[in-house]
């Protein structure tokens, strides 16, 4: 199946079935009244209910597409499940279900290695698969301070950006660290945006007061 994050969810969704379906029926029928406990998809959303008899040795997961009041229209033999026929009074549940939790927890197959997934906190459903760029800042004439423009087409006046930067080489004698860097975006509009970086003197050898003479990396995501 493909993965996504557009599974709804909701508490205590269960009731029973009106009438008996058989094992290629697209629609199925609860309890008067039991649908308005299940979610009600939008356009490619959808929420998987577990169809079982009152036995429990026939079940099958079932991916409700859409709910009109008691009505909910299935597709049938999900999660390595089959399509199997259902009597009135069998049950129609909203449980956990191992494709609930790859698709929660695994993320989206659009989202791309590399790339950062970026999630709406509330519902757990995709916003996007940002956009991830890379751009050098120079500090080689004795500036402590530049103002780079970055030209992308995914930015817009009101895109979120994530940056860092990374300096060319690492030391691990943290009483001759030279320079650290402070950045911050000082403008934004469509299609670039403008990084201003200013280098600081940590101190801690006798070359503290040298200007910054390095070159750094800056990695960013347009969310």
């Amino acid at each position: 199946m493909t993965t996504t994050t557009n599974a709804l969810l909701t508490n205590n969704a269960s009731s029973t079935l009106a009438s008996s379906i058989t094992n290629v029926a697209t629609s199925l029928t609860v309890g008067a009244g039991a649908g308005a406990l299940f979610p009600s998809p939008a356009a490619g959303e959808y929420f998987f209910c577990t169809l079982s008899n009152a036995l429990g040795t026939t079940v099958e997961i079932v991916k409700v597409t859409a709910r009109a009041t008691d009505v909910f229209t299935v597709v049938r033999g999900q999660d390595g499940t089959s399509g199997q026929a259902f009597n009135a009074g069998d049950l129609v549940e909203l449980r956990p279900v191992a494709a609930l939790f790859r698709e929660k927890v695994g993320g989206p197959s659009s989202a791309i290695d590399g790339q950062l997934a970026v999630f709406d906190g509330v519902t757990g459903k995709l916003i996007r698969a940002a956009v991830v760029g890379t751009a050098t800042i120079p500090f080689t004439d004795g500036d402590t301070a530049r103002r780079v423009t970055i030209t992308d087409a995914a930015v817009s006046s009101t895109s979120k950006i994530l940056f860092q930067l990374r300096r060319p080489d690492t030391t691990s004698d943290l009483t001759d660290l030279g320079f650290v860097y402070f950045a911050s975006i000082v403008l934004q509009t469509a299609g670039r945006f403008d990084i201003l970086v200013v280098a600081r003197d940590w101190g801690g050898d006798d070359t503290s007061d040298d200007p910054p003479n390095e070159t750094l990396t800056l990695n960013y995501t347009v969310l």
